[in-house]
This record gives structure tokens, C-alpha cells and sequence, in this order.
């Protein structure tokens, strides 16, 4: 079967936690109930729900990358490849202590750059991971990803066989005068070669798309969706 292919032009990230609590303070006295106690009663019924339950999705951050783009403000580091080891120590005593193995319906890998880690280190990622949060049959596994990343074809097939089925690449454009600015070290050329091998390898890939680059002409954005 032929994979999907969706563009993703914006995105948000939060912890379970903060976003919980958020969400209650918004639900409970931002948005206007309905008149009556009964209301309200539903309401507070619908929050503690989804605050109690065994969680249903989980998000890992992975925070290295080869180099950061100085349009990014996402918690990461870049040339400290030695701190791999430690960081996969670290996340691997926090999902002992978070309870035990939950089924989840959507896994998602961001960060950061999850493909930045070389073979042995991401397959222990995606180990240790699926031992905490075994997956449902019909579940999203997504990866975030540099395209120079996955011309590794090692790289993807690793990915493929721990379950992964969605890939998102952070094309960020087409154009060789906007990738020069955001400071993106593949070209147009890549792109079309790992969303080929991605392809064929996965039933989702997802491109992430920015707009609103400093001097970017209305053409070069048509141009930008025109070629995704």
C-alpha cells in the first residue's frame, strides 16, 4: 500500500503534567458553562477523568542535535554526542520509576533530533521505551528527523523493524536561499531522496514546512507547498 503524506506547518510540544493542570484551570473557569450544577458536575467528572487515567499517548524528548539552527528554541544540545550514553542512562532509571508497562495508542520521539543518535544508541532508545509503553495494534510510532540523517538506509531500516510507521522530516523549505538562512545542511536533492526511501518504508511521512522566513517572497512559499 502506498503511504500517506501529510505537511505539518507548525507545532507544539508540553508535558502531561503542566498541560493536565492547564487544561482544568481552562476547562473549569475559562470557558463558559452551561447553566446548572449538573454542568459543572459533568465537567469536573470529564477533567478527573483525564487526569486519573493510565495515559493513552506518550512523547519522548531526545534533546541532541548536530547543530543548532538559530531559528530553534527547543530544550537540546549540540556537539555533546558524549552525553549520549549518560542521557540513555538517565531516561531509562525515570521510565523504571514512572510505573509500570503502559499500552499507549500514539508514541511520538522529538526533540532535538531523535535520528541524530547512531544505531546502537537509538535502538536502545526505542527498547527500552517499548518495554514502558507497548503499543496498541493500530498505533502511531513517530520519529522527528533530519533529512541528511536518514540517508543512512541502516538508520531506516532500524527504525522500521522497532515499529516505527510515521516519519515527520524537518524540510523546512525547498528553497537553497532559505535553507542557507535557517542554516539547514541538506538541499532540495535530499529531501527528494529520503522521502522516496521513507516512502517505501513507512505508512506516514510528514513534512515540516516555515514560513515567515526574513525576506521570503509569496512565490517562494507557493513554490515551498507546490514541491511538497
Amino acid at each position: 500500500s502506498r503511504s500517506s503524506f501529510s505537511l505539518s506547518l507548525s507545532s507544539l510540544s508540553f508535558s502531561l503534567p503542566a498541560f493536565s493542570l492547564s487544561f482544568f484551570v481552562l476547562f473549569l473557569f475559562v470557558v463558559p458553562p452551561k447553566p446548572g450544577w449538573a454542568s459543572w458536575r459533568r465537567r469536573c467528572l470529564i477533567v478527573t477523568r483525564a487526569m486519573t487515567e493510565a495515559p493513552r499517548h506518550a512523547y519522548i524528548h531526545v534533546p541532541f542535535c548536530r547543530h543548532r539552527c538559530g531559528y530553534c528554541n527547543f530544550t537540546l544540545i549540540a556537539g555533546r554526542d558524549d552525553r549520549i550514553g549518560d542521557y540513555l542512562d538517565a531516561l531509562a532509571l525515570e521510565l523504571e520509576r514512572s510505573g509500570p508497562p503502559t499500552s499507549v495508542s500514539t508514541l511520538f520521539f522529538g526533540g532535538g533530533t531523535p535520528t541524530h543518535l547512531q544505531g546502537p544508541a537509538l535502538a536502545r532508545l526505542f527498547d527500552m521505551v517499548a518495554e514502558r509503553f507497548p503499543t496498541t495494534p493500530r498505533a502511531e510510532v513517530s520519529v522527528e528527523a533530519n533529512p541528511r540523517d536518514l540517508l543512512d538506509e541502516n538508520r531506516l531500516d532500524l527504525m522500521a523493524a522497532r515499529g516505527v510507521n510515521r516519519i515527520s522530516l524537518g524540510v523546512q523549505s525547498f528553497s537553497s536561499r532559505k535553507l542557507k538562512l535557517l542554516e539547514r545542511e541538506h538541499d532540495a536533492e535530499i529531501v527528494r531522496k529520503v522521502v522516496a526511501k521513507c516512502q517505501a518504508r513507512f505508512a506516514s511521512v510528514a513534512l515540516e514546512l516555515i514560513f515567515g522566513v526574513p525576506g521570503e517572497t509569496l512565490s517562494e512559499c507557493h513554490s515551498d507547498l507546490e514541491q511538497a
